[in-house]
């Protein structure tokens, strides 16, 4: 009867891994070709939410998707990342008579991230899912006669894959990301709203359009620091 509980110990654990959204291959992928020549990334479009109605408010919530030209998600998405409850604080205000800079920070909370199975980071066409934490956004926004004219933003954030590790897997995975946006479009625009951009969330009818480049991922993995040998999974079933 021992033996048998511990040949069932050994396929839970094999079961456990199984089940891990552990990415396959580690390493950084990028939107710049040369950085990563076998396999650069898309670059994205995004959309944040004026989930009451206004921007830069708290709760307002960023979707952001990869763009081949033609779909969008196809390759990987970043969604639910809402400013929290600090709201949006100002770093930098040199702007005088309603013309200049002004720079602000916002931490987004709630965030989620998806990959596609058919990334080099997939060896089996599993798709990779899990949550971002740390999502920071700097916004440098100019202003002439005090009308936003141009807003550029540098984003990172930090993540953790779903199910990884397993049960009993010796290690465990994260991802950095990076990403520059610039401004395309907002509510209240002369011009049109553009197409092929991803949905506003929350249920939003309003909100703001932006452009991603310079988008980078990082994979990695570490060992854990404590894992169980063959003996002591023999004595937890003795």
């Amino acid at each position: 009867m021992k033996f048998a509980n511990v040949i069932l110990a050994c396929l839970l654990l094999l079961a456990g891994s199984a089940l891990a959204q552990c990415p396959d291959q580690t390493g950084t992928w990028s939107t710049i070709a040369e950085s990563n020549p076998d396999f650069p990334l898309l670059e994205g479009r995004a959309s944040e939410a004026w989930c009451d109605g206004a921007p830069m408010e708290t709760g307002n919530t960023q979707n952001i998707q990869s763009w081949d030209g033609a779909m969008l998600g196809t390759e990987w998405h970043l969604y639910d990342m809402a400013i929290d409850a600090a709201g949006v604080q100002v770093l930098v205000d040199n702007v005088v008579d309603g013309n200049g800079i002004r720079i602000y920070q916002a931490a987004y909370e709630n965030g989620r991230f998806w990959l596609s199975g058919d990334g080099a980071w997939s060896d089996d066409a599993t798709e990779l899912s899990g949550v971002l934490s740390d999502y920071i956004v700097v916004t440098t926004v100019t202003y002439v006669g005090g009308v936003m004219t141009a807003a550029v933003s540098d984003i990172t954030a930090t993540g953790t894959f779903d199910e990884c590790p397993g049960a009993e897997d010796p290690y465990s995975c994260g991802i950095d990301i990076s990403a520059n946006s610039v401004y395309v479009w907002q509510t209240g625009d002369d011009a049109a709203m553009p197409m092929d951009y991803p949905e506003f969330l929350c249920g939003a009818n309003a909100g703001q359009l932006l452009n991603n480049s310079t988008v980078t991922m990082i994979l990695s993995c570490v060992v854990q620091s404590e894992s169980r040998s063959w003996s002591e999974i023999k004595a937890i079933h003795e």
